[in-house]
């Protein structure tokens, strides 16, 4: 079972899928690529394989979008800024929430709104 740490970095990372209301294999590849990029750098302390990320996205994908697409977005926002609020440098979850959202060869709008929403709340 990953940590609240890691639960709240995984929500943060699999979101970035959701906002342009399209998921894309290329972004759940880039997804997993993304977490064991952190977990390299000691970000994501959690040890994860491959398979238990993508468990971890597929049990929890439906929550989220219902997230994003409601006004508990807000809420939500305010809850993982305070739960990562001790990260003391949060560039790399920055660079991680980008290379998902490019995995597709766009980087929409929704995208680039969602990855500014993170640095305002992680860089607070």
């Amino acid at each position: 079972m990953e940590n609240a740490q890691t639960q709240s970095l995984l929500e943060v990372l699999a979101m970035a899928i959701f906002a342009d209301k399209r998921i894309l294999a290329s972004e759940i590849t880039s997804f997993v690529k993304a977490v064991k990029n952190l977990q390299a750098q000691k970000v994501i302390r959690d040890q994860l394989t491959e398979t238990r990320i993508i468990l971890w996205y597929e049990t929890h994908k439906e929550r989220l979008q219902e997230i994003l697409a409601t006004h508990e977005f807000e809420n939500w926002l305010h809850t993982l800024s305070v739960s990562l609020e001790h990260i003391q440098d949060p560039r790399p979850i920055f660079d991680a929430v980008k290379l998902i959202s490019e995995a597709d060869g766009e980087y929409h709008i929704s995208e680039k709104a969602y990855a500014v929403l993170i640095q305002e709340h992680l860089a607070a």
